[in-house]
């Protein structure tokens, strides 16, 4: 429900992060009656959590403090907009250099499927049969003799 940390914010205050639905402390009852107002806005027993929800009535009856709720909202709406955004544009970037790099890998597909094609003309050309010139284009390229059918059709 609640965990420790190391992290210094440098700010004075004392910070702790809940996990509201976490599991109860059993030695903790006001910690887990303060969970449940968090998660349900009801009021227990427990002086603190009692005291959280008269502050939170009365902030909710301020102006101003709902001007800089607001105004911090909405900062934080901005703030995850720009987060989104970023993270669109590093999207959009891999796929570009994604996509560059598949061009690069389909240019040398076809570079190599072009040598291994001027090779078995030149075998057959030069009086090699077919099964011959397949064979030796096969063990040119370090490939299948299917392969080298496939290729050149």
């Amino acid at each position: 429900m609640v965990e420790g940390t190391d992290r210094i914010f440098n700010d004075g205050a004392h910070t702790y992060f809940i996990n509201a639905s976490g599991k109860p402390v059993p030695e903790n009852p006001t910690l887990n009656e303060f969970c449940h107002y968090l998660l349900t806005g009801e009021v227990g027993e427990d002086p603190f959590v009692k005291e959280v929800h008269e502050e939170v009535l009365r902030l909710n009856q301020s102006k101003e403090w709902r001007e800089k709720y607001e105004n911090m909202f909405n900062y934080v709406l901005d703030e995850v907009e720009r987060g989104r955004e970023e993270g669109r544009e590093v999207g959009r970037e891999e796929g570009r250099e994604e996509g560059r790099e598949e061009g690069r890998e389909e240019g040398e597909i076809k570079a190599l499927m072009v040598h291994i094609r001027k090779l078995f003309s030149r075998l057959t050309s030069k009086g090699m049969s077919n099964a011959e010139a397949y064979r030796e284009t096969a063990e040119t390229f370090d490939i299948s003799v299917d392969d080298v059918m496939h290729v050149v059709g």
